[in-house]
């Protein structure tokens, strides 16, 4: 058996097994509770451990031993003694002040992408073999990280953009707590509404896994529900109910996820050397095709570079139904896996927050909402003519220093001091060279791609010290991208 591969079992429970499973809940349910037609919840943990949670035909297996399916009623439960218990949901208020994870990522984010709207299971396993400390650089300090399950981003029941996280934050040196939560965001109106359940406190090592998944499921009324479940290495799980209110259910079509910051923009930077794997598992009772993705948005995010993501895809009989899944599995480390030193931050330049970048129907976005597979503007300086690359990795690093490029035209152009960040510069005799911006001098004329003119620098200004949150950005061919107006070449 894959790893994780063919952890979902779409299962039609009779009136009977419903009365069966629910039985098993030590909680009195109102009569009037809505009916399972389908669960999913089949998952496995590591399995070189003898002790870890294990998937089979049966459903859920802890130690050998069957698991319910977790009760279709709103609300937050703990799997302890063979049962899934009822217990109390995180208060409202307290919920409401938890930091958002917002769009999560860096290079460590991978997933897959299948059809649109068919997928309903997504499952994010985070396994460690390496671990030497972990910083969050804006909340809660060390030990405080996330493990992020999230779905694409879908046109809503409301109207808006919306989307989903399943996600466990863990806060261990500052505030001693932990929860796992459903969030239901809307984008559009940037509005963050949870339901979160208490957890243990996560503790990394070297030894350390977890996970975090949703799956869809509806009532015999016809109403739909998102299921999120975290596990750790304690064979320990905590779930979460909530009404499906945007309208998941028939948009879902990619899962993305890794180990990041707490929330509110945080970065999990781990000490070095830190080398972990994460798991990416998606799946469907439908046919859908499927490939890797780099799933990059905005906020949180973690100092781990990507190495090659393997991608497998298949159709699974052995529970008695067809399940189509595919999985991605991406290593991370704090060591690049280009082998060299990145004494700047990143192996290459990188751009502010805010930098304007310019996509291929004219409009701009900010690089920090630029995700993989975007299209931008690009200009071939060899024909002379606009083109359109695709974005193909966001990185996003931490510099020490910064520098802020002015022109007499257009906004000013920040990036850090970084030699492997080359701009095009017309050099007196006509000739177009690529130049460190490290050696720009005031003068130099670099080309304004949207109005194809060369414009002279007029101020470079440095600053030396504090932190500076960067972006980034790696294109396809003409390898350059179009920010705040002038023409860059991505990652040198």
């Amino acid at each position: 058996m894959r790893e994780l591969s063919r952890c979902v079992t779409l299962i039609t429970f009779t009136a009977i097994l419903l009365a069966s499973s629910l039985s098993m809940v030590q909680t009195r349910f109102d009569s009037r509770a809505p009916t399972l037609t389908t669960s999913a919840v089949s998952l496995i943990q590591s399995p070189s451990s003898p002790s870890a949670i294990q998937a089979s035909s049966n459903g859920i297996l802890i130690n050998g031993k069957p698991v319910p399916p977790m009760p279709i009623q709103v609300g937050c439960y703990e799997y302890a003694n063979a049962t899934w218990l009822s217990m109390a949901c995180v208060p409202l208020e307290q919920a409401a002040g938890i930091s958002k994870p917002t769009e999560g990522g860096n290079s460590g984010v991978i997933g897959v992408a299948g059809n649109i709207g068919v997928l309903s299971y997504g499952y994010v396993k985070v396994t460690f073999s390496q671990y030497s400390g972990e910083l969050d650089t804006t909340n809660y300090q060390c030990d405080s990280f996330s493990i992020q399950t999230n779905t694409n981003f879908f046109g809503g029941n409301n109207g808006h953009t919306d989307w989903v996280q399943f996600v466990e934050q863990s806060a261990n040196c500052a505030l001693i707590f932990a929860h796992f939560c459903i969030w239901q965001v809307d984008v559009t109106t940037q509005q963050y509404p949870n339901k979160c359940v208490f957890t243990n406190i996560q503790g990394l090592s070297s030894s350390y896994y977890a996970s975090s998944y949703g799956y869809l499921s509806q009532s015999l009324g016809g109403v739909n529900y998102l299921n999120g479940i975290f596990c750790d290495n304690s064979n320990t799980c905590w779930g979460v109910v909530d009404t499906d209110n945007n309208g998941l259910t028939g948009r879902w079509s990619d899962t993305t996820g890794t180990i990041l910051g707490y929330g509110g923009g945080g970065t999990a930077q781990f000490g070095s050397p830190a080398n972990l794997s994460t798991y990416v598992y998606t799946s469907s009772g439908t046919s859908f095709t499927g490939g890797t993705t780099n799933d990059v948005v905005t906020g949180e995010m973690n100092n781990l570079y990507a190495y090659p993501t393997t991608l497998s895809c298949g159709l699974d009989n052995s529970f008695g139904g067809s399940t189509y899944y595919c999985d991605t599995t991406t290593p991370s480390s704090t060591s690049p896996p280009c082998g060299c030193s990145c004494n700047y931050g990143g192996c290459g330049g990188s751009v502010a927050p805010g930098t304007l970048i310019t996509m291929s129907d004219g409009s701009q976005v900010s690089v920090q909402n630029l995700r993989a597979g975007m299209q931008l503007l690009s200009y071939d300086l060899i024909s002379h003519q606009q083109a359109t690359s695709t974005v193909t990795r966001l990185v996003t690093v931490e510099a020490h220093n910064q520098m802020v490029i002015s022109t007499g035209t257009g906004q000013p152009l920040i990036v850090d001091q970084n030699p492997a960040q080359k701009l095009y510069v017309r050099q007196s005799d006509g000739t177009v060279t690529l130049v460190a911006v490290t050696d720009l001098k005031v003068g130099n004329q670099v080309f304004d791609a949207l109005s194809q003119t060369w414009v002279p620098i007029t101020g470079l200004h440095y600053q030396n010290e504090g932190a500076h949150l960067m972006y980034d950005i790696s294109c396809t061919v003409p390898t350059n991208y179009i920010a705040n107006g002038y023409l860059e070449p991505d990652k040198v």
